[in-house]
């Protein structure tokens, strides 16, 4: 269980950390989501979930911030995340994705783009 876990003290809560992301990060689209990240002085990287009212009710919204945060606990080694703050907004749409396409959102996102 200790190589899946992701304790409370790695997730963003406060506002100013929220803005802090914003602020310092690289920005990047997909289908369902705004995927701000930005480097930290940690060896863990800390996620934080932003879903409007917009999406759907509290059961809709509970949903998503606990699809993105199991895609990312299982994920983030491979997607490269240590020392990094990824913040993440929800767009509208998102509530009909399954795991599967969340995981392979972000795992698109987290790839290197091509210079041009």
């Amino acid at each position: 269980m200790g190589e899946f876990e992701f304790p409370t003290g790695l997730h963003l809560k406060k506002p100013s950390e929220f803005r802090a992301v914003f602020d310092r990060g690289s920005k990047r689209h997909t289908r369902g989501f705004i995927l701000f990240r930005a480097a930290n002085r940690l060896d863990r990287p800390r996620l934080g979930v932003s879903v409007s009212r917009k999406i759907g009710g509290a059961v809709v919204r509970n949903r998503v911030k606990r699809l993105v945060r199991e895609a990312f606990r299982l994920n983030w080694r491979a997607w490269e995340l240590s020392g990094a703050d990824l913040v993440v907004i929800a767009k509208r749409g998102v509530d009909a994705l399954s795991f599967k396409e969340v995981a392979g959102e972000f795992a698109g996102a987290f790839q290197p783009r091509p210079r041009r």
